[in-house]
This record gives C-alpha cells, structure tokens and sequence, in this order.
C-alpha cells in the first residue's frame, strides 16, 4: 500500500508541475474601471453640483451641438457620463485597453488610461484633461480598477457691462418755453 501511495504522490505532483508549465495562458482585452471625481470650488472649497462630466474623444463636440431642451435626454443615453450630486462627486466608468497572462484562473496584468475628461459646469471654466494625468499614471496592475481624485475647478470671469449707460444732464426750464398744447406728440 505504500508503494501505491507514493506512486500516487508521483502522479500528482507531476500533475501540478505540469499544469502550473503549461498553465500560463496570454491575454489581451479590456477591462472596466471607475474613477470617483470629487468637483470642489477653487476659492471656497465647496463642493460643485451638477457638472457634467464626458469620457472620451468625442464628448466635447457632441455636447456642444446639443440644444439645451434635450440635454438631459442626451445625458441619460450618452455613454461614459456623469453628473455630480450635491457633495461634488460622480462616477465615471468605461473600458480599458487591457493586457496580461492567466494561471489557473487567475488573470495577471495591466491596463492603459487613456480617456479624454471634459467636465464642464455653467459658472466654472471648462476643463479638457486626458484621465491618465489626473492619476498621475496610465498603467495600473489589473486588481486596481478603482480610482479617486479631487479636481478644484476655477469660477468663470465676469465680463464687465460693455453696455451704453446714459449720461445723467441737469435740465433747467427755459423762461421763454410754453407749455405743450393738449394735441400735440411731446404732450402724449
């Protein structure tokens, strides 16, 4: 019986010797992943409500053609979008370039960031930076597909009124004028 066992012990670790070889598969693909972005004001660090954000190359220009009766419709149909809440924060999630090996089910790797973020908000400047430099990197192991940053967002300039203002004139009565007959224009 001894023998059989280790016979059996043979097997079996030639068995795990020879899978962990040949168990190694390659792979590439995407994966998806989320970035958590908390919008704050730059000068009184309150959060920012209802800025839309748009991931992707695309965003900027489709949002722009958009008439202001349909936005929302839009915004609730559009791929990759978000709106912050009363708190400033929002969640954008979307697929990555992706790439890596397997072993026994368990898939090793990285991914690339390369989303374009347009956020924009009607009393801020607009903001157009590519996901990877919020982060401070493009590549990420593949077990890390939660982000989160901060962005300060800075207050539109107001331009000043460019307006004609009227000239205020002191009228005096002339002492030779007369009052305006009952019919005419000046009178009405």
């Amino acid at each position: 019986m001894k023998a059989a066992a280790k016979i059996s012990l043979w097997i079996f670790g030639a068995l795990v010797i020879a899978a962990l070889l040949s168990g190694t598969v390659a792979w590439d693909g995407s994966v998806y992943t989320t970035i958590r972005l908390e919008l704050r004001d730059d000068e009184t660090d309150r959060p920012i409500e209802g800025a839309f954000i748009f991931a992707g190359q695309q965003a900027l220009e489709s949002f722009q053609a958009i008439r202001p009766e349909v936005k929302e419709a839009y915004l609730s149909a559009a791929p990759y979008v978000g709106r912050t809440n009363q708190q400033g924060l929002a969640q954008v999630s979307f697929s990555s370039r992706a790439g890596g090996g397997t072993i026994f089910f368990w898939r090793t790797g990285s991914y690339h960031i390369e989303e374009d973020l347009i956020i924009q908000s009607d009393s801020y400047d607009e903001i157009h930076v590519l996901a990877q430099n919020l982060l401070g990197q493009k590549t990420f192991p593949i077990r890390k597909r939660e982000h989160s940053t901060s962005i300060y967002m800075k207050k539109k300039k107001t331009e000043p009124n460019k307006a004609v203002e009227p000239t205020p004139v002191a009228v005096t009565p002339d002492a030779k004028a007369s009052a305006a007959p009952p019919t005419s224009a000046a009178h009405l």
